[in-house]
């Protein structure tokens, strides 16, 4: 729990919590609920529940959008990667909870 509360508090460094955490981990457990989801459509249960499944990864989600926001925020580097890291966020975000 302490690495989850250490990216909540954006005291991750930004490019690990951009690519570590947001993009590799958030892309496998999304991927894992989108393709659970769509197994339970196929295997012709309701609807609300393959949407719950899909739903589920949501805290995490958002637990990464606030990490990488507030990573960017103490970024130390050029204030254009930080720039760049919360208008990539937002949009991956927006993608992951769609799709």
């Amino acid at each position: 729990m302490g690495r989850l509360r250490t990216l909540w508090m954006g005291a991750v460094p930004l490019p690990r919590a951009f690519w570590d955490y947001a993009i590799l981990i958030g892309f496998f457990v999304n991927f894992a609920a989108t393709a659970g989801s769509m197994a339970l459509v196929v295997a012709g249960l309701p609807a609300v529940i393959s949407l719950a499944v899909h739903l589920a990864p949501l805290p995490y989600t958002v637990l990464t959008l606030v990490g990488v926001w507030r990573s960017a925020a103490r970024y130390a580097g050029p204030p254009v990667w930080a720039t760049r890291a919360r208008a990539a966020i937002v949009l991956w975000t927006a993608v992951v909870v769609v799709l």
